[in-house]
């Protein structure tokens, strides 16, 4: 047994050195309980990128052992359209040391023992170790969560897709409506009305009593056939076809007002923006205003509608107020209606918002910028 000196300054020595490789020991294996009870699959390499420690978790990862993975190099965990460009990213980390996520903005992958390539979330962290910089790889498999998020978003494609084709049959189904009352009905009832005034002229002056009903039922007539071709209008805006979105807005107000007997009014500014939008996404405005000012007449008790129109270079803005008896959040979030106008907003890629407080009225917004998305 080796003796132990006299001096007393140099025994210190001993006895410090000895404790400084006991606190180092004990600090190091700390570090290794901490990496390997790690949910985290990590892996550390050092600056020619071999690597020289792993967890458990990592094993069940890329399904290599220990001593398989003290002899691979971080690039044989890289897809192999990757590894050549791999060291040069390496090499920068190592030019600034500093904790970081890699991949932000873009996908991931990793590649297993068995060639099965995983989508996988890295961060980095710098370990100065002896005078050199390890690097800490922290590896999580987010395979599954990418699928399922590729599956949503297909999801809602889809439903998207399913939304457009609804609204767009819903549009010719309303068209084929109103021609079908301008074609059909209003044309029976003239025709109606013509055979009551013949009636009056047949009846003469000998029934005056029947005379006058028969002119009661001709005036009904009339104005059931008037306001059968208003409604036909509202089905099919010929107005929108022929001279635009402010015209049709401008003349839907006239009618509704004629109609439903409310102070509805039309408020246009930019007017030559308001008719830069294509005919597809016209529509749809136009069908989002008059459902608007339909549930403020039907819904709302209200007495006074506005709609205001603003064009510009950025794009266009429409808001419809009213001061009706407004809306609670339950039925802002559940309405029929307002989830139609959401749809249709959504198809044009416009923002649709509602504010509406009970007994205070409502205003709704719809906001559209230039280029328009295309239906």
């Amino acid at each position: 047994m080796e003796k132990l000196p006299d001096d007393p300054e140099m025994l210190k020595r001993m006895v410090n050195d000895l404790r400084a490789r006991f606190d180092a020991g004990a600090e190091e294996e700390r570090f290794r309980l901490v990496v390997e009870s790690s949910p985290t699959g990590i892996v550390v390499s050092n600056t020619s990128g071999d690597i020289v420690m792993v967890n458990r978790a990592a094993e069940e990862l890329f399904g290599y052992s220990r001593d398989e993975f003290l002899q691979l190099r971080i690039e044989n965990l890289v897809p192999d359209n990757l590894r050549t460009e791999h060291p040069k990213l390496r090499e920068g980390f190592q030019r600034n040391p500093q904790p970081r996520a890699m991949g932000h903005g873009r996908d991931l992958s990793a590649v297993r023992k068995d060639g099965i390539e995983i989508k996988v979330e890295i961060a980095l962290t710098p370990l100065p170790v002896d005078g050199e910089i390890l690097i800490l790889s922290s590896i999580v498999d987010i395979t599954e969560r990418k699928e399922a998020e590729e599956k949503l978003q297909k999801y809602s494609a889809e439903l998207k897709r399913s939304q457009a084709e609804i609204v767009r049959i819903s549009e010719n189904e309303q068209r084929r409506i109103g021609q079908d009352l301008h074609d059909d009905l209003c044309s029976q009832l003239s025709g109606i009305g013509c055979l009551t005034k013949v009636l009056e002229q047949t009846v003469g002056k000998e029934n005056p009593e029947t005379v006058r009903m028969l002119q009661q039922v001709s005036g009904m007539i009339s104005q059931a056939g008037t306001k059968a071709r208003e409604i036909a209008k509202g089905l099919v805006p010929t107005v929108l076809e022929t001279r635009g979105l402010a015209s049709a807005l401008e003349d839907m107000v006239v009618r509704k007002n004629e109609l439903f007997g409310v102070e509805c009014e039309v408020s246009l500014s930019g007017r030559e923006w308001i008719d830069q939008f294509d005919q597809a996404v016209s529509v749809q405005l136009y069908r989002i205003a008059q459902e608007a000012v339909s549930n403020a007449i039907k819904h709302s008790d209200a007495d006074e509608i506005r709609i205001t129109v603003s064009g510009s270079p950025e794009g266009l803005v429409i808001e419809i107020s009213d001061d009706g008896k407004g809306m609670s959040p339950g039925q802002v979030s559940d309405g029929m209606g307002l989830l139609t106008m959401q749809r249709r907003a959504e198809i044009i890629g416009a923002d649709f918002t509602v504010d509406a407080v009970p007994g205070e009225g409502s205003t709704l917004s719809c906001k559209l910028s230039f280029p328009s998305h295309e239906i």
